[in-house]
């Protein structure tokens, strides 16, 4: 009974830890991104810092989630965006898609 108690520990240190958040500067504030791999957060963060919002305010999407809290299209187009990236889209067709999403209407 007391070796399995130093067995149990050593095992929970070998469990992978929690994985880390996106950096303060990359938060998408409403966006839940803890099913994307860290590839897919940096793919999703620098997209959203580069992409202009569709609500017609001269801001990016990441800064238009963090400063626009009226912005009904950040939180839309940051969620269409992660679901994307998790499905294996690159930065590339996140710009392509989401700009043929938003001409279409």
């Amino acid at each position: 009974m007391h070796l399995r108690l130093p067995l149990l520990a050593a095992a929970l240190l070998l469990l992978p830890g929690p994985r880390p958040v996106l950096a303060a500067e990359d938060a998408l504030p409403g966006v839940d991104v803890s099913a994307l791999s860290e590839a897919q957060r940096a793919t999703l963060a620098a997209w959203a810092k580069e992409a202009f919002c569709h609500c017609g305010c001269p801001h990016t999407v990441a800064s238009c989630l963090r400063g626009h809290a009226s912005c009904r299209h950040a939180p839309r187009t940051a969620r269409l965006a992660a679901r994307l990236v998790r499905a294996g889209a690159k930065g590339q067709d996140l710009e392509r898609t989401i700009g043929a999403y938003y001409a279409s209407f």
